[in-house]
């Protein structure tokens, strides 16, 4: 059984410490409680996530972010100069792409949009095909395409158990 083991630990300490518990669980099971969900998904197979002592879900890391998750968050940086022009030609292929992407943050070139797991059908190798196309195209200078995190998702369990002690 294992406490927070890494609370207050630097960042290299901390990587020690999970070295150690992941040399000494591989043919053990351990129990781990934490807040941490960088250390959950460093050193987890299976998370549980509990919302006022009652256990809400449990699964891989994989599992818990497909299920629970809110999709994928795609930021886009425009190279410099493409002006308006450029950043319309960008909003127009991802609504020609993703049919209803959310965006969610616009800023000196950069955009910043929220894909729905439901409105994300096509598959991810055509979304870096198309993707790429636009960096050869010289819109895009760069991008990054995540899946929501397990960080997220404990957030917003924690959200729903303070709008249900608020109720």
């Amino acid at each position: 059984m294992l406490d927070e083991p890494s609370t207050g630990m630097d960042p290299s300490s901390r990587r020690f410490m999970w070295d150690v518990i992941l040399d000494n669980v591989k043919e053990r099971a351990a129990i781990l409680t934490t807040h941490s969900m960088e250390e959950a998904d460093a050193l987890c197979g299976r998370i549980a996530i509990m919302v006022k002592g009652q256990l809400r879900c449990i699964g891989t890391s994989a599992h818990l972010k497909n299920k629970y998750g809110d999709g994928f968050t795609l930021e886009l940086k425009l190279v410099d100069g493409t002006g308006p022009a450029g950043v319309t030609a960008i909003k127009e292929f991802m609504t020609a792409t993703f049919h209803s992407p959310l965006l969610t943050e616009e800023y000196a070139g950069r955009l910043a949009y929220k894909i729905p797991t439901q409105q994300q059908t096509i598959p991810t190798g055509t979304v870096f095909r198309a993707l790429e196309e636009q960096k050869a195209a010289g819109l895009l200078e760069e991008y990054s395409f995540s899946q929501t995190t397990l960080e997220q998702v404990f957030i917003e369990f924690a959200k729903e158990q303070e709008r249900t002690s608020n109720n």
